[in-house]
């Protein structure tokens, strides 16, 4: 599920029931914070008057006015080709972002050049329009992404004063190596992008949807490509001037860049996640031994928690799970572990086994999610509200398995999940809204073609990723509450197998700690949880001038709310009439700026 590490990430929901699965519309850019995308490549800025083809300004007109974005630039010598004798000074402009009509966007103010004539034009005739261009690195210079089952890329646009003609290119690598030829290679075959034509309208923001099916190459003039979208490198919007000059310049802005309703394989990224270290043998000191499947019953953890198989059957999916190491449960999606002998990694013991069969894409109301299936177990004790605290256990802080697959998919990846909450700083307003939504901690493994093989991992070396809608926050695995493990496949239309054995936290005594209620501090707040009663504070250096306090149960509902005063004690807010179950302390206060953030958050029980 994880394939993507980006600002706004890749995972599923955390859920203590649901399991998690893959969003399928991938953010290219909604924050437009800076000059990098979520993908963390650049954004760019381009014009007329750099370009080196025979038929181009440069070329052709070089005492004529060119086109210029109006933001800061430096100037350099072109040096096409590494030509030290080509001194034609080209712009080297600075990237900037505005807000515009209540959204953060990409904006290109500009003024147009004059029209030139290259060859083609009739004698005399200026038949060139002038153009600038925006565009955005999907990937590293010199490599592609394979964007197989992107469906569309969705994009919201507006201008300032006139209709602008634009066409949306998507750039590929091999036209982005053909038009790195000396100008004394090309033989009037010039080069085009595949791309869609439209026109900018100004006002309020306009929804675009640009179907991949719908690209096409410029015109006859352009070089024939077969359109290779297993290696794309660039998205770019090109608007066109007239050869009248009737528009003289503009502002084009862009926003909420993303691809959609399809299954992104970023190789690049897959390959850059993979742990490729394999452990020689099981560690000296059996102490912390999770799961080792041999002892009745099988299918228990060291923490007396159940280990499962999962697919995406829960969601309305139609990956299946071999009956042949599974049974399924009353809950849809979820199936109980046979742990069979000869399955363990010694060929003679028991180990958790899965064979599996991804089923096709799963349309949901808001996305489409490939297949996916897993084994997994549980470390809450969702009646007691306690987590598995690995620090206070004498954890190394690693995690050791042994693990096999047998065909199918490409790599297996490991989830660990804390219990910590994340919510979206960057949207206060929406901050009474709360999507219980976890950060995931994984790491991929690569494929072992029927060969049992041995790992032992940091657990911090696992990546953060969590849900896209969320904003992202980089922040260290909490080890003193651990809620799941899990081992999970993707795909679509994907067979195989995989097992897991021999699950350990080396140095740990394997104990379920109670979970703190005690004093939790925050930048401004502390929360104090007893005798029924969740009590806020002010912290001395607090800057917060107001705020609130709510109390949201396991569904995230909001059961309970009270205003923050300006005293050390904020807040007093009773429980008394809480049913017995897990709920979440929240704060947010308020800066003198009026900016909204969530300074604390902590679970308590009542029981």
């Amino acid at each position: 599920m994880h394939f993507l590490k980006v600002k706004a990430a890749l995972t599923g929901l955390l859920n203590l029931i649901v399991v998690s699965h893959l969003f399928a519309d991938v953010v290219v850019d909604m924050t437009f914070d800076d000059n990098q995308n979520d993908l963390e490549y650049y954004w760019y800025y381009y014009d007329d008057n750099s370009r080196v083809g025979s038929n181009d300004r440069p070329q052709v007109d070089p005492t004529g006015r060119p086109s210029v974005i109006d933001v800061p630039y430096t100037e350099r010598e072109r040096h096409a080709f590494d030509d030290k004798a080509d001194t034609w000074l080209v712009k080297s402009y600075k990237f900037i972002t505005s807000e515009s009509r209540g959204k953060k966007c990409a904006m290109m103010p500009f003024t147009f050049g004059d029209p030139w004539s290259p060859y083609y034009c009739s004698k005399g005739n200026a038949c060139a329009a002038p153009y600038v261009g925006i565009g955005t690195m999907l990937t590293k210079e010199g490599a592609g992404i394979d964007l197989t089952g992107v469906k569309s890329i969705h994009f919201l646009t507006k201008s300032r004063v006139n209709p602008l003609t634009v066409r949306f290119n998507l750039q590929t690598l091999d036209i982005d190596e053909y038009s790195y030829k000396e100008v004394k290679e090309y033989n009037d075959d010039e080069y085009g992008y595949y791309g869609h034509t439209f026109i900018v309208t100004p006002g309020e923001w306009q929804e675009y949807d640009i179907a991949i099916d719908s690209l096409m190459l410029p015109g006859m003039w352009a070089h024939e490509f077969e359109f290779d979208i297993k290696h794309c490198t660039n998205l770019s919007w090109e608007v066109q001037g007239t050869l009248d000059s009737s528009i003289t310049g503009d502002t084009l802005d862009i926003a909420d860049v993303n691809f959609c309703t399809g299954w992104i394989v970023l190789r690049d990224f897959i390959d850059s996640t993979l742990w490729m270290k394999e452990e020689r043998s099981f560690p000296a000191d059996p102490a912390g031994l999770f799961a080792s499947f041999d002892d009745a019953p099988y299918d228990r953890s060291a923490l007396k928690t159940t280990w499962y198989a999962f697919s995406d059957a829960g969601i309305g999916g139609r990956s299946m799970v071999s009956t042949d190491y599974a049974i399924v449960t009353d809950v849809q999606g979820y199936y109980t572990l046979e742990c069979a002998e000869g399955t363990g990694s010694d060929g003679i013991g028991r180990g958790a086994v899965l064979q599996y069969e991804l089923g096709p894409l799963t349309v949901t109301l808001t996305e489409e999610v490939p297949g996916f299936s897993g084994i997994g177990c549980s470390m809450f004790d969702s009646i007691s509200g306690k987590y598995w605290n690995a620090a206070a256990a004498g954890s190394s802080g690693d995690i050791y398995f042994e693990y096999l697959t047998d065909e199918g998919a490409d790599y297996l990846t490991l989830e660990l999940r804390d219990s910590i909450l994340v919510f979206n700083r960057n949207n206060p307003e929406k901050q009474r809204y709360y999507y219980l939504t976890g950060a995931v901690y994984f790491r991929n493994f690569p494929a072992t073609n029927g060969v049992w093989r041995r790992v032992r991992i940091p657990m911090d070396s696992l990546l953060l990723c969590h849900d896209p809608r969320q904003v992202y926050v980089d922040r260290p695995l909490v080890k003193t509450h651990l809620a799941r493990i899990e081992w999970t496949v993707h795909g679509s239309g994907v067979n195989g197998l995989f097992a897991i054995d021999n699950v350990c936290f080396p140095g740990a005594g394997v104990s379920v700690d109670k979970r703190y209620t005690g004093t939790i501090k925050g930048d401004a707040f502390h929360i104090i949880c007893r005798n029924r009663n969740v009590r806020i504070f002010r912290n001395d250096a607090c800057k917060f001038t107001g705020g609130k306090i709510s109390i949201i149960d396991a569904r995230g509902a909001v059961v309970a709310r009270a205003a923050v005063g300006d005293g050390g004690t904020a807040a007093t807010i009773s429980t008394e009439r809480l049913s017995a179950g897990m709920y979440f302390a929240v704060v947010e206060g308020m800066d003198a700026f009026g900016k909204v953030d969530v300074s604390c958050v902590v679970a308590f029980v009542v029981k």
